[in-house]
């Protein structure tokens, strides 16, 4: 019985020789918890309007692998943000506040990271991002 390249190639590539990730996609049931916090206090919806933030973006990012997951417009002023579906294990928590510019187009205001462990259970405590000036700020 003789292979077809192509069935020889495909079964190379499936071992892990040539695939475009080396590393293993970890699974994506994590649930992970964060909060944002600007000169060590949360944002009230006060603060966020001070600040021109209209809104957050977040990303997990998985620090094993390939694997992440994000969010946008997500509301300024909570003191808790719950992810269902983040990678499991070690991730890196990205955070964005976003407003607008003089001009009126979308700029970065703020960002912070932090790293955390996503597990199979919600933490007790939110993992916290301190979100500082961004030097290219919005003009």
């Amino acid at each position: 019985m003789r292979l077809h390249p192509t069935i020889i190639l495909t079964c190379i590539w499936l071992l892990g020789c040539g695939a475009p990730y080396p590393q293993e996609v970890p699974p994506q049931n994590g649930r992970v918890a964060l909060s944002w916090t600007l000169d060590g206090a949360f944002l009230t919806t006060e603060r966020c309007q001070a600040e021109r933030i209209e809104f957050m973006e977040v990303e997990v990012r998985s620090l094993t692998g390939p694997a992440q997951i994000g969010f946008t417009h997500v509301q300024c002023d909570l003191d808790r943000y719950s992810i269902a579906m983040a990678p499991l294990g070690r991730v890196l928590l990205r955070v964005g506040a976003l407003g607008r510019d003089a001009r009126g187009a979308p700029c970065l205001r703020r960002y912070g990271e932090a790293t955390a462990v996503a597990g199979t259970a919600y933490p007790d405590r939110p993992t916290r991002v301190e979100l500082s000036v961004r030097s290219d700020g919005c003009r």
